[in-house]
């Protein structure tokens, strides 16, 4: 058990899953930055007011979308 009280699964059962370990804390990481516990380290703010923005969301598209559509 560690300091925040959670059982590593991955030691008690003998394995040696390297990835585990960070995979799990990125969730808790996850869950405690939607709660509003934990602030998210990065935050992306989409200009409203640039051209390009305003015509995927007038198509009704998603960037990945309208990105397709725009290459060749």
């Amino acid at each position: 058990m560690d300091a925040l009280g959670t059982v590593n699964v991955s030691r008690k059962r003998g394995l040696t899953l390297l990835w585990m370990d960070p995979a799990m804390d990125a969730i808790r990481q996850m869950k405690a930055i939607e709660q509003g516990d934990l602030a998210p380290t990065r935050v992306r703010v989409v200009n409203p007011e640039n051209e390009v923005t305003k015509a995927h969301q007038e198509l009704g598209l998603t960037q990945e979308a309208f990105a397709k559509l725009l290459t060749f």
